[in-house]
């Protein structure tokens, strides 16, 4: 996680693909071909994180700016939530995780546009993911009341308040974020915009060793 400065990771992946491809060109080195194909693998890697940082920043900005024209139509959010869920257990990545769906009905319909959508509520619960050990209990829930409330649980770590109160800011990633973890720092800045951009808002309440809740309102 970047501690004050949010583009330290970004400048760290900069430096690092310089400093193999300078390697790589300079004559006084004679790498044999496996160690070039390492070093490009080094450098295509990074090149896709700073791809994914530039897309997210204009994505965020625009989103921030109201840039976007939101493509609404009226969708089965339970439906959309489940699909989420069994998406992110296909991910190779995560097929060890345990996540659990939960509904008090099986339609609850909202206006939204679905790409938008999917992206902020995927982004939710990816932070739950990696912000946790891989044995953590998720459960993603939505109900109707009087509002629609879409609620992501998990019985891990918890989060400090003084993390809490930043868990929005871009480029903020969290003492707990796993080492593995290469994301872009924006996934949660751009989920509370594009709920906002709904009309909703997103309330986060954690404690320390019992876990963490986020809520989103619509």
């Amino acid at each position: 996680m970047p501690q004050g400065n949010g583009y330290a990771r970004p400048a760290y992946s900069l430096r690092a693909i310089q400093g193999y491809a300078e390697m790589i060109k300079n004559p006084d080195y004679d790498f044999a071909m496996e160690e070039i194909r390492e070093y490009a693998g080094i450098i295509e890697t990074k090149s896709l994180y700073i791809k994914e940082v530039i897309e997210d920043l204009h994505f965020a900005t625009r989103l921030k700016n109201k840039e976007f024209t939101l493509q609404k139509k009226t969708r089965n959010v339970v439906v959309l939530l489940r699909d989420i869920v069994i998406q992110i257990l296909n991910d190779p990545t995560h097929e060890s995780r345990e996540i659990q769906f939960e509904a008090n009905e099986e339609s609850i319909y909202l206006e939204i546009d679905e790409l938008l959508f999917r992206r902020a509520l995927h982004n939710l619960i990816e932070n739950a993911i990696v912000h946790n050990h891989s044995h953590v209990q998720i459960t993603v829930s939505i109900e109707k009341k009087e509002r629609t409330h879409l609620f992501i649980q998990d019985n891990g770590k918890g989060i400090r308040k003084e993390e809490l109160d930043r868990i929005f800011d871009r480029y903020y990633r969290g003492t707990n974020t796993g080492a593995a973890h290469k994301g872009s720092g924006l996934g949660m800045a751009i989920a509370r915009d594009i709920i906002k951009a709904h009309g909703g808002e997103i309330v986060i309440s954690s404690e320390i060793g019992l876990g963490t809740t986020i809520e989103v309102r619509l």
